[in-house]
Order: structure tokens, then sequence, then C-alpha cells
């Protein structure tokens, strides 16, 4: 493993001037970043504080992580200074946002400024440089930097800092999560590992490269080594993280936790909305449980599939989520049945229908939050 334990220490910060956020209480900030070809680089971030937030009142934080196309959003920190938390929303691709925080996609990353590091762009033909010369390690340190930052503010509760990220920011907190145990819970949406298969990785990648890439940074390699709860969301079809991958990194980490959707939206404003992210942070730092599945079984003999499952929530249904469809998953079609829901034991068993090629288990909780399974396969 890459050493980043040098991105724990209170990084500088640098005026960013011009920018004025037009969401009120939201400031925008340079954090230093990591040296790049022997120059120094930037971390454009936008940052608050809920109100009523002290020194003797101390808040938890979040950092906040965007998509490709994207970078900070002052409102995506206004969303969570409103529920209570202290929050940054870092610029991962070495570029600063609209003037005014407010939401625009650039293809295929944010703006260049003085003191940009790398890209994520031609990430997979860059892979003979020096790792620290590599986007990903840039994200992991932004990502750490920006921690170090949050947890410096008298403010905050530095033992009760957050991690979320969207699509190649979900892939990035995935990475971080093997490297940063200060992090007390992660939230990827939509990213995961397995770039070896990965849709999103451009056809003319050759061979050697991305085998070079996958060794120095794909998730997978790290995510045993995450100690702190994560939580996978993602879409049954998304098109850029599938979930044959997806699930096998939330297998690989220690402590995860699993809301997958039904043909779930890919984008920013989607992978800000899941239901499920605040109660699981809410839960988390109050040392409360989280609903989710202890055992599943695959019972051939009866075609079925059952789990025992634990919630402090209430749950309003259960269903098992199901395809006879096979190849790319990406485009795969998943069909909804009911399932039998015994509360008093808490056990759920769901019929798996002739031809399955895949299917999981799927609590819907009295709040709209949806709790799922471990998917299976039968190929």
């Amino acid at each position: 493993m890459l050493d980043f334990k040098r991105f724990m220490n209170v990084p500088g910060t640098f005026e960013a001037e011009g920018f004025q956020s037009a969401t009120p209480g939201v400031k925008a900030v340079f954090l230093s970043g990591p040296g790049y070809q022997e120059k120094e680089t930037r971390i454009f971030a936008w940052h608050a504080l809920p109100e009523g937030a002290s020194k003797d009142a101390k808040v938890p934080g979040i950092v906040l992580v965007h998509g490709g196309g994207g970078t900070a959003y002052a409102p995506w920190v206004k969303k969570w200074t409103d529920r209570g938390f202290a929050a940054i929303a870092i610029d991962m691709f070495g570029g600063v946002p609209e003037k005014d925080g407010s939401y625009k996609n650039f293809s295929p990353e944010s703006p260049r400024h003085e003191f940009s590091g790398p890209g994520h762009a031609g990430q997979f033909e860059n892979v003979e440089e020096a790792p620290e010369n590599q986007w990903p390690y840039h994200a992991v340190a932004a990502i750490m930097t920006a921690n170090s930052f949050l947890g410096s503010l008298e403010e905050v509760d530095a033992g009760k800092i957050g991690l979320t990220g969207i699509s190649w920011g979900g892939f990035a907190v995935s990475l971080a999560a093997g490297y940063d145990p200060r992090f007390k819970f992660v939230v990827p949406v939509y990213g995961c590992g397995g770039f070896e298969t990965l849709a999103l990785v451009p056809g003319d990648t050759s061979v050697k490269n991305l085998k070079k890439w996958v060794s120095l940074w794909d998730p997978n390699n790290t995510l045993a080594e995450a100690r702190m709860p994560i939580l996978w969301i993602n879409g049954t079809s998304d098109a850029a993280f599938d979930v044959r991958n997806w699930n096998n990194s939330a297998k690989l980490a220690p402590d995860s936790y699993r809301a997958l959707r039904v043909n779930m939206p890919h984008g920013q404003h989607d992978g800000e909305a899941p239901a499920e992210i605040l109660p699981f942070a809410k839960a988390v730092l109050s040392g409360s449980e989280f609903p989710g599945f202890k055992k599943i079984k695959l019972n051939e003999e009866t075609e079925q599939l059952g789990a025992k499952w634990s919630a402090d929530g209430k749950i309003k249904d259960a269903f098992i989520v199901w395809t006879r469809a096979s190849g790319c998953w990406n485009d795969c079609f998943f069909r909804t049945s009911s399932a039998k829901l015994n509360r008093e034991n808490g056990t759920v068993i769901g019929d798996l229908p002739a031809n399955w090629t895949a299917a999981y288990l799927s609590l819907e909780g009295e709040d709209g939050c949806v709790y799922t399974s471990e998917i299976f396969f039968n190929e």
C-alpha cells in the first residue's frame, strides 16, 4: 500500500479570490495539496458549519466528493449543514467550480487553475508516471486533506467525520476507505472496484496499462483494510458500475451495508438523494443499529433465498429482486416480487423464479429507505 499518512496533518489554507457562494453561509477556500511534477498544488473546496456549532457544542462532519464532469458544489454543503453536519465539498480533479458554487457539469472535468494537479482524463495512459503524479493518488490525498481540515475546526468533532462520493467520487471514496481509518463511515454511491471489467474503462485502453492501473488503484486491493462501516448504494442497471463488480467490492469490505435500487438513475442530484445516507450516518455516529442482513442463504432444494435481518427502524415490506437476463449486467432488467417477512423472528424468504440468473433480497422501510442483501448469481 502507498503511504498517505502525511495527509492526516492539518493543511495550509489559501484565500479563494473571486469565489462568492450564492448559498448562504458557505465559504470558499484552497487547501494545500500534494506535489505534482515538482510543483505545488491546491485543492478547491466549499465548506460551512451548521447553525449553533461552537467549541462547546461540537458537530459531526462529512466530506463530499463529486463525480465525473462535476466539481465542488455549495448547495450540497448546505444540504448537510441543514442536517446538523459541518461539511466540505472538494474539487478532486484539480479544478474550480462556478464562481457562485452553483450546479454545473463540465466535460470531461472542471476548469484548471494556477495550482491544478492532474485530472482524471487520460489516467489509464499515464500509468508509467510516478504514482504520486497520477490522478487517483491526488484524489485520495484531497479526500484525506479535507478530513484533516474539517477536523481541525474547533466547532467540529474530529472523531465523527464521514465521507460520501458519487460515481467517480464513489470510486475515490472506496479507495480512500482503505487508507484513512479516521473516517467513521463511508458511503460510495455507484462507485466500486473491479476495473478489469467495468464498462467505464475506455475501450482503447491497453491490457498492459489497465493491469498496472488496477494493481495501483483498484479499490478492491485495499477494501479489506477499511475498518469503518460502508454503505454501498447503486442501481440495478447502472451504466458505469455494474452490479457484479459492485457486489464483489461490497463483499471485500469487512463491514458492508447495501442499498440497491431497481433502475436508479445515475447523476449528481440522484447520487445526493438516497434516503439511506443520513440515517446510516446517524446510526453509525450514535452507535445504534442500522438495518441490515445478518445471514443469507441460497437454498437450491427449495429454490429460495432466505435471510435473518436486524433493524431498529420499522420495516414496511419485503421483496426478492431478480432477473433472468445474462451477459452485460448494465443492460439487464430486474423484476420485483413479494417476499415472506416474519417480523417475530426477523426472517425474510423469497421464492426464486425458474431460470433466474441474479437475485437479492430487499427490505423497504416506512421512511422510504431500502436495505438489501448481497446479490446471488446463477450463471
